[in-house]
């Protein structure tokens, strides 16, 4: 039981950073688009772009490892 629950604390712990870099890197992308005078249009713009992206590569990237193969 206690290696179950270490291993599910190292992937929740995973997780988390990874959605804690999501957000800072969310944050630097607006702040520096704010810095360099884009509109608010473009900076909304962007970040949908970015997760636009994100759930296109979601949906495309199983069939690509299944083409490749998985390292």
């Amino acid at each position: 039981m206690r290696s179950v629950v270490a291993a599910l604390g190292a992937v929740l712990l995973g997780v988390m950073l990874l959605v804690c870099g999501q957000g800072l890197l969310n944050l630097l992308v607006v702040l520096r688009l704010e810095q360099l005078g884009a509109s608010r249009l473009a900076v909304g713009a962007t970040m949908a772009a970015y997760f636009a992206g994100q759930a296109v590569g979601g949906l495309t990237v199983a069939r690509l490892v299944a083409h490749v193969g998985h390292i």
